[in-house]
C-alpha cells in the first residue's frame, strides 16, 4: 500500500512539534506524499496554539510546493457525551478535524461503558474526519461496537504504531469494515 498523505501532524505551534508549515509540505513532497493535513493541538491542550490560530485558514495557501494542504484541528474531546473543545462554528471552519483523547482533558480512568458512550458520540460528529489514537490503555473500549460506528460515519481512524500502545484488541486486522478512500488526493 502507498502512502499518499499524512492526516495527523502539528507544527512548531505545539511546543512537541519543531516545524514550520512549509519544512512540513517540503518533507512531505520528499517522501511522496501528495497531501498534508495541519492539526495542532486544539486550545484545551496545555501546549496548544492561541484559538486565532484556527480561524486563519484562508490567508494559507492551498497548496505548499505542490502537496495539497489541509488545515485542521486535533479537537480534544472533553466528556463522555463526546464534547469538543471546539465550538461548531470552529469546526466548520476547519479543512479536517481529528478527535483526541488526551489526559488532560479527560483525566483519569474510563470505564468501557464510558469510553464506548464518548467514541460512539463521536463517531456522529458530522465535523470529525479521523478518529486520533484511540487504542490508549486508559480509555479501552468495545472495538467491534466502536469501530462499526466510525466506517458507518466514514472515519478514518488512526493506528498508533508505539509499542506501550499496541494492546492486542486494537491491532486486529479490521477486516470488513469500509475505509474511507482518500481519492481527492490520489486523483483516482
Amino acid at each position: 500500500m502507498q502512502m499518499i498523505a499524512d492526516l495527523h501532524t502539528h507544527t512548531l505551534c505545539a511546543t512537541h512539534a519543531y516545524n514550520t508549515f512549509t519544512e512540513m509540505a517540503a518533507a512531505a513532497k520528499e517522501i511522496g506524499y501528495c497531501a498534508l493535513a495541519v492539526t495542532d493541538h486544539a486550545p484545551a491542550m496545555p501546549d496548544s496554539p492561541h484559538a486565532w490560530h484556527f480561524q486563519n485558514w484562508s490567508a494559507m495557501p492551498r497548496e505548499i510546493g505542490g502537496v495539497v494542504m489541509l488545515y485542521g484541528a486535533e479537537a480534544n474531546v472533553m466528556d463522555t457525551k463526546g464534547g469538543l473543545d471546539l465550538s461548531e462554528s470552529q469546526l466548520k471552519a476547519q479543512d479536517w478535524v481529528v478527535a483526541s483523547i488526551h489526559s488532560s482533558c479527560v483525566p483519569g480512568l474510563l470505564t468501557r461503558r464510558e469510553a464506548n458512550r464518548l467514541w460512539l458520540a463521536v463517531a456522529e460528529n458530522p465535523y470529525v474526519d479521523i478518529i486520533g489514537h484511540s487504542e490508549q490503555e486508559n480509555y479501552r473500549y468495545d472495538y467491534d461496537l466502536v469501530t462499526k460506528a466510525f466506517a458507518r460515519n466514514h472515519k478514518v481512524v488512526e493506528l498508533v504504531q508505539r509499542p506501550q500502545r499496541r494492546h492486542p484488541q486494537y491491532v486486529r486486522p479490521a477486516a470488513g469494515l469500509p475505509c474511507q478512500r482518500l481519492s481527492y488526493f490520489s486523483g483516482q
